[in-house]
């Protein structure tokens, strides 16, 4: 969950700012906007090769809510990254909206992991226009914490081994799957495959992920959209912080199913110290759900809020429906601490020790309920070990608690 960060240095006229961004889906205006960058006429990159990149994971949700008179910029954009040309010089918008625009482009390609958010730029001082800007073809290497450039053949190669990567994980997926069944799918694996490693080069990007399994926030966020774009599924992206540590911006998905938007974040539901199995504590919550713990920064459609009009971010669905959460789909929802709850517990534990599961998880609705049952099995061990299928000695349990979420995981561990 790195935080990038904005710097600038003022010369007379010449600006040098460091920036960032991402979010997310796929239209069928693409016609619309072919046949407008056709009546525009020929950019300077005109004549270039495009790159040798398949373009399979791009969505147009972000270029959809852009203003209109930035679309064309996004336009041009999009044709200088996928022909690597670094140096633009006939997009003609206030030097501030550009920042916008690759915010925006950045979110729906997931795939174009070349396009650092860093850049930097001119501008004519008498209009505020932008007369240059310069993209950054590069990562952020972690140990000089400077940009460093990829080459033209290199992003080439690194692509084709993202596609690849993705089309065997997407290789799971199977017609009998439903679109829950498919992003539970992809949730679980990433999830369960991709370890957390803010020292990794790519950690920010799809390559990182997917190709070297070792990412951060926005890693995760981006091989996700970049296989449900390819799955077939809506994905939007969401930008904010946590509550209890402002000091650092995090990044997660937003997926539709059906008709109907949820917050996705795999970074908060990586397995416990020990597991393979991740937690859901994360995995198709409602806007409200999400706001307990974070804020978030990007907007949210139909909400007027303060501030946000003029945000760099793309907006965001307001989710809300929970029908979908893990816990309830799968009896694992304790709403209280009566007979039928506990044995419902009891019942859960035992099918899971039964068929060998590594560990089974509830979501218990206030963190009282939670507390008085923990309280309840240190003071009744022998009590509550008789009603498991096996002795004591053919397993060690660990019970672990995600406090701030309400949820325990009984995890298993077979001699």
């Amino acid at each position: 969950m790195k935080k990038r960060i904005g710097t600038m240095i003022i010369a007379c006229f010449l600006l040098f700012a460091v920036v960032q961004f991402e979010e997310s889906q796929k239209s069928e205006e693409g016609f619309w906007r072919s046949l407008a960058s056709a009546l525009e006429g020929k950019y300077h990159v005109t004549n270039m090769e495009y790159m040798d990149v398949t373009q399979m994971s791009v969505s147009e949700q972000a270029y959809q809510k852009l203003p209109n008179r930035l679309k064309k910029a996004y336009r041009q954009l999009d044709e200088y990254v996928y022909k690597f040309y670094d140096n633009i010089d006939d997009i003609v918008i206030p030097k501030d909206d550009f920042q916008k625009v690759l915010s925006y482009y950045r979110a729906d390609h997931p795939q174009a992991f070349w396009v650092s958010s860093a850049y930097r730029y001119q501008y004519d001082a008498r209009t505020d226009n932008l007369s240059r800007a310069t993209l950054s073809f590069s990562y952020p290497d972690p140990e000089t914490r400077k940009e460093k450039r990829i080459s033209r053949s290199k992003a080439e190669k690194m692509a084709r081994e993202v596609q690849e990567k993705a089309e065997l994980i997407l290789s799971g997926i199977t017609e009998e799957m439903t679109d829950y069944d498919k992003v539970l799918y992809l949730h679980d694996y990433l999830a369960s495959t991709v370890a957390y490693d803010d020292t990794a080069p790519y950690q920010h990007t799809v390559y990182g992920a997917l190709v070297e399994e070792k990412a951060v926030c926005d890693g995760y966020t981006s091989a996700m959209q970049y296989l449900l774009l390819q799955a077939g599924l809506d994905s939007q992206i969401a930008y904010g912080y946590d509550k209890a540590d402002t000091s650092q911006q995090h990044v997660w998905n937003v997926v539709k199913i059906e008709d109907e938007y949820y917050h996705l974040d795999i970074t908060w539901d990586l397995p416990p110290e020990g597991g393979t199995v991740p937690v859901y504590a994360n995995f198709l919550l409602t806007t409200e759900q999400v706001e307990k713990r974070h804020k978030i920064l990007s907007p949210i459609e139909g909400r007027q809020e303060e501030g946000k009009e003029d945000s760099i971010y793309p907006p965001i669905a307001d989710c809300t429906d929970g029908s979908l959460n893990y816990y309830l789909q799968n009896g694992c929802y304790i709403t209280d601490l009566s007979d039928d709850s506990v044995a419902n517990i009891l019942l859960k534990t035992n099918i899971a020790l039964i068929e060998g599961e590594e560990q089974v998880q509830f979501l218990f609705e206030s963190s009282y309920d939670l507390n008085r049952f923990l309280n309840e099995v240190e003071e009744n061990v022998p009590r509550v070990a008789r009603a498991f299928p096996y002795s004591c000695e053919q397993y060690d349990t660990s019970m672990i608690t995600y406090v701030e979420d309400n949820i325990l995981v009984l995890q298993f561990r077979y001699h």
